[in-house]
C-alpha cells in the first residue's frame, strides 16, 4: 500500500476512534470504602509500587468518652474498589479529629504522621510506618510533643529522611526524623512576624528539597484573609519567611491554596479566590517560578459568592507530567458537584471542567491520587442519612490494570521533530536516524486509549499526519517505535 493511502487509513481510523472515545465510560461508580455508621473523616490515599492504594482516615466508631473521639486508620484497596485488608487502627490515644497525612517512600514503606489535639499531656504529632501488606513496623510515636496543632503536612527528602510542617496558635514549625521515628531536627519555628491566624496548611517538596508552604494568612480584621507562602529548605533553614500569592485587600479572601511543583521545579497552584466587591468566588490555578512570578493564572469555575459556594480542592500531577485538579463547589437548590479538570504544565486544558460525583448531603474533604500511567483515583467523604454518618467514597480514571502506554522515554538524545506543534490540521514527523528502520506509529487520545497502531516496513524518513477538521481540540500522544528504540511526543491540535 502506498504511503498517502497508508495515511489516509490511519487517518479514517484515528476519526472513528475519535467518535468512539466521546461515548466510552472511563470512570468508575462511586465505590464505598467505609460502609460503617460512624464519622470518617480527612481521607488520604496513596500507591504503592504494585498500583494497590492505601487510604488513610480518622473514623470515631470507638467513641465513648470524651465526645469526638477520633482514631486514625489504613486500610489497603484493589484499584477496582475490592478490599484487600480490614481496617486497621494506627493510634493508641484518645484523638481529637487527628487528619493523617501519607506517603509511600523511597523505601517502598507506607509512612504517615497526624495531629492529636485531646487537650491532654499526649497532645503533638504522631508518626507511624507500615508495610505495603498493612502490618505495623514503627507504632504510633509522638515524634514532637506541642499543644493542639492543627493538621501537619509530611515530605520525604532524597536523602530518605521525613520533614513535617504544622502550625500552633498561629506559628509555623519545621521538625525532622527518620524513617525509625528518631528525631534528626527538632521541633523549629520558622514563621514570625507575620504568624497571625494561619489555618488550612498545605505545601510540596520540590527536587531541590525546599519546602513550598501555602497557607490562609489573617492580615486585618473582619474575614481580611489572603493566601501566604513560606519555604524551607530540609535543615530547618527558613528561605522565605512569608510570601502573600494574593493582595491584602480589604473585600478580597482566598484560601485553600493546594501545591505542587513539576519535574522542572516550577510550582502548581490551586486556590480559591473571593471578591466580595464583585459578589463572585474563583477556583483558580497559577503556575508560578521559584521567584513566584507568575506565568499563568487560570480561572476554573465561578459561581455567585452570596447565593453558592465553592469547597475543598486538590491537585496532582501524573506519569506524563499532566496536571490534574479537582473541587468542590454547590449552587441553590442543587447536589454538590465533585469537579475536576486536566491541564498540561504549560497550561494548555486537556479537559473541560467535569462533575465525576454529586451529592446532595455533603462533599468534603477531596483527594485526588495519580497511579500507573495516567489512572487517577478521587476520594472524598460524603454525609449521609440525613448528616448522621459521614463515609468515604472512591472512583477512578481509566482501566484497573492502569493506561496501556508507557511513560516518555528517559533517552533526550533522541529527537523527534514534529511541526507545526501546535497545529490545526496536517502535521510532519521527521524521523531522526534511530528511528527510521522497521517504524510503528501509535497515536493515543488524553486519557490515554490507543487511537490507532500501525506499522511502516523498511526505511522511513519523513511521515504526514492529518487531523481531520471535525476532530476535538486538545492534547494527544505520538508514540514513534522502531527496531531499537523508541519516543514519546505530545502533540496539541487546535481548530
Amino acid at each position: 500500500m502506498r504511503l498517502p493511502n497508508l495515511l489516509s487509513f490511519i487517518l479514517l481510523i484515528i476519526i472513528a476512534c475519535l467518535c468512539l472515545a466521546g461515548t466510552a465510560h472511563a470512570r468508575s461508580d462511586p465505590i464505598l470504602i467505609t460502609p460503617d455508621s460512624a464519622f470518617s473523616l480527612y481521607s488520604r490515599v496513596v500507591f504503592d509500587n504494585d498500583g494497590n492504594l492505601h487510604f488513610f482516615f480518622s473514623n470515631n466508631r470507638n467513641e465513648t468518652f470524651p465526645p469526638d473521639h477520633y482514631d486514625v486508620f489504613h486500610c489497603k484497596v484493589a484499584q477496582d474498589g475490592s478490599r484487600l485488608t480490614d481496617d486497621l487502627q494506627l493510634d493508641s490515644t484518645d484523638s481529637h479529629a487527628g487528619s493523617p497525612d501519607p506517603l509511600l517512600g523511597s523505601d517502598g514503606k507506607l509512612h504517615v504522621v497526624w495531629d492529636d489535639a485531646n487537650y491532654n499531656y499526649t497532645t503533638g504529632i504522631y508518626y507511624c510506618r507500615l508495610d505495603v501488606n498493612g502490618n505495623i513496623e514503627v507504632p504510633a510515636t509522638r515524634v514532637f510533643p506541642c499543644s493542639v496543632p492543627l493538621p501537619p503536612k509530611l515530605f520525604q527528602d532524597t536523602d530518605g529522611n521525613l520533614n513535617v510542617v504544622w502550625i500552633v496558635h498561629d506559628t509555623l514549625f519545621y521538625g525532622k526524623f527518620d524513617t525509625n521515628g528518631q528525631i534528626l531536627i527538632p521541633k523549629t519555628q520558622i514563621s514570625f512576624q507575620y504568624s497571625v491566624g494561619l489555618s488550612i496548611l498545605e505545601g510540596c517538596i520540590d527536587g531541590q528539597n525546599l519546602l513550598h508552604l501555602t497557607y490562609r494568612h489573617y492580615w486585618g480584621s473582619g474575614d481580611e484573609w489572603n493566601l501566604g507562602y513560606s519555604r524551607v529548605n530540609n535543615q530547618g533553614q527558613v528561605q522565605v519567611e512569608y510570601a502573600p500569592l494574593t493582595p491584602e485587600i480589604t473585600g478580597i479572601v482566598c484560601s485553600s491554596g493546594s501545591i505542587i511543583a513539576d519535574s522542572d521545579d516550577n510550582l502548581h497552584l490551586l486556590y480559591l479566590f473571593t471578591d466580595f466587591g464583585l459578589g463572585q468566588t474563583h477556583e483558580k490555578y497559577r503556575k508560578m517560578n521559584q521567584a513566584l512570578s507568575t506565568i499563568y493564572d487560570i480561572v476554573l469555575d465561578t459561581i455567585n459568592v452570596y447565593a453558592s459556594s465553592i469547597g475543598g480542592a486538590d491537585i496532582d500531577r501524573d506519569d506524563y507530567g499532566r496536571i490534574v485538579l479537582s473541587w468542590v463547589s454547590s449552587h441553590p437548590l442543587e447536589p454538590l458537584k465533585y469537579k475536576l479538570v486536566r491541564y498540561t504544565a504549560e497550561g494548555q486544558p486537556i479537559t473541560s471542567p467535569e462533575t465525576v460525583y454529586t451529592r446532595r448531603e455533603g462533599i468534603n474533604w477531596p483527594d485526588i491520587a495519580t497511579g500507573p500511567g495516567s489512572f487517577t483515583a478521587y476520594n472524598c467523604t460524603s454525609s449521609w442519612e440525613g448528616y448522621q454518618t459521614s463515609k468515604i467514597i472512591y472512583l477512578y480514571d481509566g482501566s484497573p490494570q492502569g493506561i496501556n502506554f508507557d511513560p516518555p522515554m528517559k533517552d533526550v538524545s533522541i529527537k523527534l521533530t514534529v511541526f507545526p506543534n501546535p497545529s490545526n490540521g496536517n502535521l510532519r514527523i521527521i524521523l531522526p536516524p534511530d528511528l527510521s528502520r522497521n517504524v510503528r506509529l501509535s497515536l493515543y487520545d488524553s486519557r490515554g486509549r490507543l487511537l490507532c497502531d500501525r506499522q511502516y516496513p523498511g526505511m522511513s524518513t519523513q511521515l504526514t499526519l492529518e487531523f481531520d477538521k471535525s476532530a476535538p481540540s486538545g492534547v494527544y500522544y505520538l508514540k514513534i517505535a522502531s527496531s531499537y528504540k523508541e519516543i514519546f511526543q505530545t502533540l496539541i491540535h487546535q481548530k
